[in-house]
């Protein structure tokens, strides 16, 4: 019976070692899961903050072309 309580003591004492390194494994996961979020989320702004420059591009070209049909249109 001692030799079965040292053996259970192994088994019991491995599987909290396994438990608490699948508990380590999945914080680092969170952790890294947390991380690649906020990098998600600085991304999203920035191509928002391009797509805002993008379209004030886009503006002032119309701006430019109306004003050069304008000009054109004077000219003749």
């Amino acid at each position: 019976t001692e030799n079965c309580e040292i053996e259970d003591t192994e088994i019991v004492e491995h599987k909290m070692e396994s438990i608490e390194t699948k508990a380590i494994n999945k914080e680092g996961l969170l952790a890294k899961k947390k991380k690649l979020f906020q990098e998600n989320e600085e991304i999203n702004k920035l191509v928002e903050e391009k797509m805002k420059l993008i379209e004030k591009n886009l503006d002032e070209m119309s701006d430019i072309d109306d004003f050069l049909i304008r000009l054109e249109s004077k000219d003749k």
